[in-house]
Formats: structure tokens, sequence, C-alpha cells
């Protein structure tokens, strides 16, 4: 094993290097310009919670080719083959990741830290694919942010402060919205996404969050056998009462 836990080779393509990690099935295909720095942080934060994906989803070894590109208009053409709106800067799925260099953070609105852990949110999307998960966004992108932590307890706070200004049909949106993009487009999805998973484990169990992930696609207070004005509300006193 190499002192850093990966090593770095030379290609002759368009991307210029590719870094291979140690111990793990990861490849990080990236140009000349990506910092060692950046690398480093990438590398950490995926050692970090690879172990925990791989008993959540109860898969080992799965392999994930990592690209990282210099500016988001080549990230968004190699993903989607066309322009996609500016918050996103990641793409996950079938073995793959595609994100912005992390050192950019600042040209669309992140931080250096929010964009090392959007590898790891993107990295929970391929192993989800992997097991071909549950498919409901407010599922899959509230547990990609759940492991990857990205909000802090002050985002939330302010979620909690306004909570009695949105009203049941923006919930409703939220709960029922089929793609990561539906959800992403209304303003505080993923926040909501991300406390929505923590009231179920808070209130329900991990264990109960597993077992409802692995099932079909339906709505959270479906499958946990409430009512959705329930599961609402039981969710905003979750809110106040863990943040305010």
């Amino acid at each position: 094993m190499s002192k850093s836990g990966y090593k770095t080779i030379s290609m002759s393509e368009s991307f210029s290097k590719i870094t291979l990690l140690d111990c793990l099935p990861i490849t990080i295909i990236h140009s000349d310009s990506l910092k060692k720095e950046v690398i480093k942080d990438i590398v950490i934060a995926i050692k970090s919670k690879y172990t925990k994906l791989e008993k959540f989803f109860q898969v080992s070894n799965v392999d994930v080719t990592i690209f990282v590109f210099a500016d988001q208009l080549s990230l968004h053409i190699f993903a989607c083959g066309s322009v996609q709106p500016s918050w996103m800067v990641g793409f996950g799925g079938d073995k793959k990741i595609m994100i912005l260099d992390p050192s950019t953070a600042e040209q669309v609105g992140k931080t250096y830290q929010d964009m090392i852990k959007t590898v790891v949110h993107e990295l929970v999307h391929v192993f989800s694919w992997h097991n071909n998960c549950h498919k409901l966004a407010i599922m899959t992108e509230g547990i990609a942010e759940h492991f990857a932590e990205r909000y802090n307890y002050e985002d939330i706070k302010h979620l909690a402060r306004n909570i009695n200004n949105l009203s049941d049909k923006t919930f409703k949106l939220w709960l029922n919205a089929k793609t990561s993009e539906e959800l992403g487009s209304r303003q505080g999805g993923y926040l909501a996404a991300y406390t929505i998973i923590e009231y179920i484990i808070r209130t329900y169990g991990a264990e109960k969050l597993k077992e409802y992930f692995f099932s079909k696609d339906v709505a959270p207070f479906e499958n946990l056998n409430v009512e959705p004005s329930q599961f609402i509300e039981g969710w905003k006193n979750f809110l106040r009462e863990t943040y305010l």
C-alpha cells in the first residue's frame, strides 16, 4: 500500500491522469490541473464512508470510476449531453461519478467542503443504483445527504424556524418528487429530504429506515402506516424540538 493510500499514473487521453486507490475498487480520472490536495481530500472522504455504505446496502466491492471536470459546462455535456441547472455539480449512478473540481466551488456558489461531500453524496447513488433500491427522490436524495452530511446546524435551524410558512402542498411535492431534478428544483427540497431521513431514524429506528428503503417506491408515510398529515406534523415537531 502506498503511503498516501493511492497512486497516480499518466494517461494519453483528454483526461491526462488516473488515480487508483489502494484496497478499494475506486478509480479517479482527472486532468493535470487537479491539485494533489484535492485528490487527497476526495480519497479521505471516500474511505470514511465506503465501508459504511457496504454495510447499509449489503453489497461489497462496488467498482466506481470518478470523473473530475475542470468546468461545469464540460461536466453537464459529458453527464447529460446538454446544459443542466447551475445547482447540479455532480452526478452518480451505474458505477460512475461525475463531479466538478472542488477547487472551483466558489464559481458555482458552493464551498470547497460542500464539493468534497458531494463526492460522498454521489457515491451513495452508485451503491443505490447497484442494489436497485428505492427510486423516490425524497428517499434516494435523503439517504445520500444523510451519509454526505452536507448540511450544518444553522441550515436546519433556518428550515425549522420557517416551517410554519410552508404549505402542505409544498410538503407533498417534496414527498412525491420522482427525480432528483424535480426535488432539487423546489426550494429546500434536498434539505427537507435530509431532515426527513433523520426524522425517520430518530422516530422509527435505523432498521426501519433500511427496511423501507429496500421496499417498493411509496411515500414514507405509506410504508410507516401513518397518515400523511400525521407524518408531516411529526416531522415538523421533530425539527422544532431538535433545532429550535
